[in-house]
């Protein structure tokens, strides 16, 4: 399912490309099909993409292969096209080919969208699933509804830190018993964040040393907070750890960001 627009000079540089790569091993006996449901519904911009998608999961679904509407003959100009064909009919599944869809799609203003996606009934006949053992799948993100805000205000050029009672929770894609934990510290300006560093490293004092806090307090810092334009990120494995590298730590001024002035090469859009 390609992108299809129907210019000259795209279509042979994107049919092309199928021949070469997708069909590196195939010859006129077993063809790609290819084809671009813009065919039928002309370009629709941002949604261009999710309308392949839907196409292709349609088609693997019922087994049948659309066809473009209004295709007349193959640009000679396209390289390889031999192994491609366009279908002009519905098309029923060749039997000797797994049902799998790639869908590449280029959005009206420059995003691209790329998805493969094959008919899962196979693996579901021929390998069973592995039974759940009961536990939960691990993909939350560890907050009970306990959240703390930033703790980064400034008030007369001071920062007040977290008070003791951290956010409970870390991430569950995390495992808690890794040691080594990333540290991220921000505040408005750089003076800001020395003072917040000052207070942070004076809070650890009385902090709890167990991995537990640790993996908490690096959770907290990276994903409860806001951040900032000036920043300082330390990598430490226990309390101790960040204690010495916030006393060492030097607070430098960012760069500046520089522009950029990218063109989709579509001059409709310019």
């Amino acid at each position: 399912e390609g992108h299809g627009t129907g210019t000259a000079a795209g279509d042979p540089i994107e049919a092309g490309a199928f021949a070469a790569v997708l069909g590196e091993k195939r010859t006129s006996l077993n063809p790609i099909y290819i084809g671009s449901v813009k065919s039928n519904f002309g370009h629709l911009e941002g949604a261009s993409g999710i309308l392949g998608m839907i196409k292709a999961i349609l088609m693997l679904k019922n087994g049948v292969i659309l066809p473009t509407a209004g295709f007349g003959t193959m640009n000679p100009r396209i390289q390889g096209k031999e192994k491609l064909v366009v279908p002009v009919a519905p098309l029923s599944w060749p039997a000797s080919e797994p049902k799998r869809v790639m869908v590449t799609n280029f959005g009206f203003g420059g995003s691209n969208s790329a998805i493969i996606l094959e008919d899962a009934t196979p693996w579901i006949t021929e390998e069973p699933l592995a039974k759940s053992n009961g536990a939960a799948a691990g993909n939350t993100n560890g907050a009970n509804g306990l959240h703390q805000t930033n703790g980064t205000n400034e008030v007369n050029g001071k920062v007040d830190v977290c008070p003791k009672a951290l956010t409970n929770g870390h991430s569950n894609h995390e495992d808690p018993t890794s040691t080594t934990k990333l540290f991220v510290f921000s505040a408005r300006s750089e003076k800001s964040l020395s003072s917040y560093l000052t207070s942070f490293d004076q809070y650890l004092d009385e902090a709890d040393e167990s991995l537990e806090f640790v993996s908490n307090l690096s959770y907290t810092l990276g994903q409860r907070r806001t951040h900032y334009s000036s920043r300082v990120s330390i990598v430490a494995d226990s309390v101790v750890s960040l204690q010495e590298k916030i006393s060492k730590v030097k607070v430098v001024r960012a760069k500046e960001h520089v522009l950029s002035w990218v063109f989709t090469g579509q001059g409709a859009q310019w």
